[in-house]
C-alpha cells in the first residue's frame, strides 16, 4: 500500500498491490488505485478502480489519524473501510454490506511504514 499526492496535489492517491488467497486456497493478484479529495470541512470524496474492472464511488470523513470511507452504491457492491494510524502502524479494516443489512469483515491488515 502506498499513499501519495496526485495531479499536482489536488488528490491523494492510494496504490494497493497484494497477492490474496481465496477460501479454496487459490491465490490471485489484486491491484487497486483510489483517488481521494478532502474538502475544507473534512469530507472526503473519490473514486476506486481495481483489477477486477470495478469502479466505485468513495465518500467519507477524515479525523485525527483516521479515515472512515464508505464505498459503492445501489448499483454496485457496498462497503466501508476504516484506516487508523498509530505511530508508524496503519490498521485497515474492510467490511461489505450484506443483503440483510448486516456488515461482514472481509479484510483486516496491520501495516508498518517503510521509507
Amino acid at each position: 500500500m502506498h499513499w501519495g499526492p496526485a495531479l499536482d496535489g489536488g488528490f491523494t492517491r492510494l496504490e494497493f498491490d497484494n497477492t490474496m488467497r481465496a477460501a479454496d486456497g487459490a491465490e490471485y493478484h489484486f491491484k487497486a488505485h483510489a483517488y481521494y479529495r478532502a474538502g475544507e470541512d473534512g469530507a472526503i470524496t473519490g473514486t476506486w478502480l481495481d483489477s477486477r474492472g470495478v469502479t466505485l464511488p468513495l465518500a467519507g470523513t477524515a479525523g485525527e489519524a483516521r479515515l472512515d470511507i464508505q464505498w459503492g452504491s445501489e448499483a454496485t457492491e457496498r462497503g466501508r473501510t476504516t484506516y487508523r494510524i498509530d505511530g508508524d502502524t496503519l490498521e485497515v479494516v474492510d467490511e461489505v454490506l450484506l443483503p440483510d443489512g448486516a456488515w461482514r469483515v472481509f479484510g483486516r491488515s496491520t501495516l508498518e511504514r517503510v521509507e
